[in-house]
């Protein structure tokens, strides 16, 4: 129910193509840039897509996966919305998250509740969840917020996921309380009684994106 790059450094030497100068990487670069992939998609260090496909940085699963520097606000979207009116939305939508994970058998679209604190995503799962393992091998997700009636408005985008054990059970029970009309149902009771093996997710969003179709569907 409640189931939230190494970076290459750039060498270049100076070659000539069809009459201009082009940088190019050097060896060592291009070796190193090699020697970290990961499945067949590659994390930017700034986590947009490279014009044409592929990214631009690769990202290693020997190293401990990197985390985007926390900010106590959302990134600035594109779209109608400015990230106040992005995380307004966000606050007021007691509907799932839809976060999209990758894996050895392709990708996978899974439901979450959240919540919206200090620039940051969170979610509450058990430690042994499907998501877990998955984020634990890539920590790349892509997320939406959007509801399914009319007018159709929402925010998607892509995070780094982080899986946090301290202070997990606090986050379940905001959630709880988020999402719950009663605290202290039958449900909110079984949820607790797991606290003990739950972690958060903080899904720090990198890339963030909003519609709002209100004024074309609404009267």
């Amino acid at each position: 129910m409640t189931s939230a790059a190494a970076v290459t450094v750039p060498v270049t030497t100076t070659d000539t193509t069809r009459g201009s100068t082009v940088d190019r990487p050097t060896r060592s670069a291009r070796s190193q840039r090699s020697s970290t992939r990961v499945g067949s998609a590659d994390m930017s260090t700034t986590g947009h897509p490279r014009q044409g496909g592929g990214w631009r940085a690769r990202l290693s699963l020997e190293d401990d996966p990197p985390v985007p520097r926390p900010r106590s606000t959302l990134p600035e979207p594109t779209g109608p919305w400015d990230s106040s009116t992005a995380g307004s939305f966000l606050s007021s939508q007691v509907i799932p998250i839809r976060l999209a994970t990758s894996g050895r058998n392709g990708a996978m679209v899974q439901s979450m509740w959240f919540d919206v604190h200090d620039g940051a995503i969170w979610c509450a799962t058990q430690a042994d969840a499907v998501i877990v393992r998955r984020l634990r091998a890539d920590p790349r997700v892509g997320y939406e917020v959007a509801g399914d009636t009319q007018p159709y408005r929402g925010v998607r985008g892509q995070a780094v996921a982080e899986i946090v054990e301290l202070g997990a059970a606090d986050v379940l029970e905001r959630l709880i309380h988020r999402y719950l009309d009663d605290p202290s149902s039958g449900l909110a009771r079984w949820l607790r009684s797991r606290a003990t093996s739950e972690v958060a997710l903080r899904l720090t969003p990198v890339t963030m994106h909003s519609w709002d179709y209100s004024a074309r569907m609404g009267p």
